[in-house]
């Protein structure tokens, strides 16, 4: 029995120890992580610049010491600092930038627990005294609880990344015909590097001088500049200069730097005037200025839905030799608008052995197609475009839409056509005679690459689908003094004419002598011989006193 009431005691002491000295646990907490932050510092000789001590996970902390290596001829400490609310006493300290270290030894007081958790130590500011690198280290370092036992720590370090060089210009990215990104090999700095001053662009094309405008400047991503530029020469050689450019630790670009550069062609599809519905209208393929031209090739895709190809039309341009040829009518299955996609395929190129040519806004290709009916918001764009140049050293330059597919071509951004073909305008015609079927003749007298003329009889005539501008309206009715008239198309138009009966031998005035040629062949009839249509003019089929009157009531009217 004493010895049952023994173990048991024995037991209950063994577990009151534990409660009251939870350290005896102390293996089975993890480890605190003492760090340095920031963790990666850049900087540059002659800033300044501070880091923090924490400790992270730690239980119960009441006192540390430690030693802070850093490297003497780089890093100079200046102070050291308790940060306040740690709740420790700084019991020593020596900073020692001889030997490049600090020591430090502080200390929780009273009857109290320790910290646990985050827990930030002291601050340290540092000055940059050389152009090296540097590591910050933790040594030596003691973490006591407060039972006076050492607490289990892991140490990182911080980086010192000394940067004393400005920024190189690194490469010129032309995004387009008036777009640069200028990239450098580290950030710049956002706040004074947006100074026109700091960039130039000239031309570098033996026997050419000029500059190209910088328009606009903007910061694309850390490390780079984005310049709007007037519109490139394509295939020119231009040379960007770049100077004063600062890096976030504010070293600057003292001497200038400097990048060649190919500008991008400038390649628009164009529309050269408004399309309207059963009407003809014409695009072209326009180049810009482009210097060493040598060949273009191109896939123009168009919905013959909505529009019909005509045909390709010579230019007045230097362009000589074989200057293109299309092939049209190439139907390609689409799900869904089978027989629609059709396609113009273009190849322009320079006469063999001629030397290769600058051009000026040069336009390569002209075709017409018939607009279909009204559509709204189509696009005309190239399927595939591949621009060939040479370079001043011999070599060809080839911008290609899709560069990924040939290797070393370089990327070529084209401009799309957004245009809609729009419902043409009405010309209705009610025309008052006596007789017969008047003929109506209307005739476009704009340019000629629009002609159009329009013949119809009858006394309501409607016609559709017309361009706005200015036609030659012609009415004739045997007869008749004849109608002609200049008519502006600019809307739906409604005309109601009325020809004058009489003008029987066509002189454009009804005299004596169109009543005497009716009143001499009175009463002959339709059938006979000498029977004359535009003697009858109320078409009744016999000449007599009533056709004589209707001349006789017009009599002295002209031609207007």
């Amino acid at each position: 029995m004493k010895r049952r009431v023994m173990i048991v005691a024995l037991m209950a002491l063994l577990f009151t120890f534990q409660i009251i000295h939870p350290s005896r646990l102390m293996a089975q907490q993890p480890k605190a992580l003492l760090t340095i932050t920031p963790d990666c510092i850049d900087t540059r000789m002659g800033q300044h610049f501070t880091v923090t001590l924490e400790a992270l996970d730690v239980s119960d902390l009441y006192g540390f010491q430690l030693e802070l290596d850093y490297a003497r001829d780089v890093l100079q400490v200046e102070d050291v600092t308790l940060i306040p609310q740690s709740e420790f006493s700084e019991l020593t300290r020596d900073i020692d930038n001889d030997a490049g270290k600090v020591t430090l030894v502080a200390t929780m007081t009273g009857d109290n627990k320790g910290l646990s958790g985050k827990v930030a130590l002291l601050e340290v500011k540092f000055k940059v005294i050389g152009r090296n690198s540097a590591v910050i280290s933790l040594k030596n370092v003691k973490l006591s609880n407060s039972w006076a036992e050492a607490i289990p720590y892991e140490t990182a370090s911080s980086t010192v990344n000394n940067d004393n060089s400005p920024p190189s210009l690194q490469a010129v990215e032309v995004r387009d015909n008036n777009t640069l990104e200028v990239v450098f090999d580290e950030p710049v700095n956002y706040h004074d590097n947006l100074n026109p001053d700091n960039f130039s662009i000239v031309f570098n094309k033996p026997g050419l001088s000029g500059s190209l405008d910088i328009e606009d400047i903007k910061f694309g991503s850390s490390n780079s500049i984005i310049l709007t530029t007037a519109p490139h020469t394509g295939a020119r050689i231009y040379r960007l200069e770049v100077k004063n450019i600062r890096d976030g630790l504010y070293n600057i670009q003292n001497t200038p730097q400097a990048m060649d550069f190919i500008g991008q062609p400038r390649v628009e599809i164009r529309v050269e005037d408004q399309p309207y519905s059963k009407n003809k209208f014409y695009i072209t393929v326009n180049l810009g200025d482009l210097d060493n031209f040598k060949q273009a090739m191109f896939i123009m895709p168009f919905d013959g839905e909505k529009m019909e190809f005509c045909e390709r039309h010579g230019l007045d341009d230097p362009l000589k030799g074989n200057i293109g040829y299309p092939v049209t009518g190439k139907i390609v299955n689409n799900p869904g608008k089978e027989n629609t996609h059709q396609e113009v395929r273009f190849n322009a190129r320079i006469e063999i052995g001629v030397s290769p040519m600058d051009v000026v806004d040069a336009t390569i290709a002209r075709f017409s197609f018939k607009a279909k009916d009204p559509w709204e918001d189509l696009t005309l764009e190239f399927e595939n475009m591949i621009l060939i140049c040479t370079h001043p050293d011999g070599s060809e330059i080839v911008f290609n839409t899709h560069p990924d597919l040939q290797q070393g071509d370089r990327l070529l951004n084209t401009k799309a056509l957004a245009f809609s073909i729009l419902k043409g305008y009405a010309l209705s015609a009610d025309i008052d005679c006596h007789g017969g079927l008047p003929y109506l003749t209307l005739k476009w007298l704009g340019s000629p690459k629009y002609s159009r003329e329009v013949f119809k009889e009858g006394v309501n005539i409607q016609v559709a689908d017309l361009m706005p501008g200015d036609y030659q309206l012609s009415i004739t009715n045997p007869g008749y003094l004849a109608y002609n008239q200049q008519i502006k198309i600019t809307d739906d138009l409604n005309l109601k004419i009325r020809l004058a009966a009489g003008d029987v031998d066509g002189n454009d005035i009804i005299d004596i002598f169109d009543l005497m040629l009716i009143a001499k062949n009175i009463n002959i009839s339709e059938g006979d011989g000498k029977y004359s249509l535009a003697l009858d003019l109320n078409r009744d089929g016999v000449i007599d006193i009533y056709d004589v009157v209707l001349a006789a009531k017009n009599f002295g009217v002209g031609a207007e």
